[in-house]
């Protein structure tokens, strides 16, 4: 297997860890210091333990979350992925019971097959709109005012 296929190859091995939650097997991909943004947060963390911790609060939010992976683009030390993420919201704000889907793109880094960094992009706007909030004043709630 060639760096860019052993690339798909774990990317693809991520989400359908996450789908069956097999947390602590997925983290073995991942690069002691890797970073993950999850861009439309403004939201930057370091370290596999950290990444541990956002993988609970999604699986605690949204416990029947899937991803449905519909493009996989690998090169040599990098893959692009996009999916549909979809669950149910179970969180806080009183949304519970709230079902939420929508398209995300994930382009991950990897080095000899480990896991170096994740940004994650997807429409704030919408998940906002689908939870029944005003979604371009709750991502920016400074529009309107000067």
């Amino acid at each position: 297997m060639n760096a860019i296929e052993r690339n798909a190859s774990v990317v693809r091995k991520q989400y359908s860890l996450f789908n069956e939650r097999r947390h602590e097997e997925a983290l073995g991909d991942w690069d002691d210091e890797a970073i993950v943004e999850v861009v439309p947060l403004g939201v930057s963390i370091q370290g596999r333990e950290t990444y541990r911790g956002l993988l609970e609060l999604w699986s605690s939010a949204i416990p029947d979350g899937h991803a449905d992976v519909r493009r996989v683009h690998a090169g040599p030390d990098f893959v692009v992925a996009e999916f549909h993420g979809s669950g149910t919201w179970c969180g806080t704000a009183g949304f519970a019971g709230t079902a939420v889907g929508v398209d995300l793109c994930d382009v991950w880094t990897l080095e000899a097959g480990r896991i170096q960094g994740l940004r994650i992009y997807f429409d704030l706007s919408t998940v906002l709109q689908r939870l029944g909030l005003p979604a371009a004043t709750a991502a920016h709630p400074s529009l309107g005012h000067q």
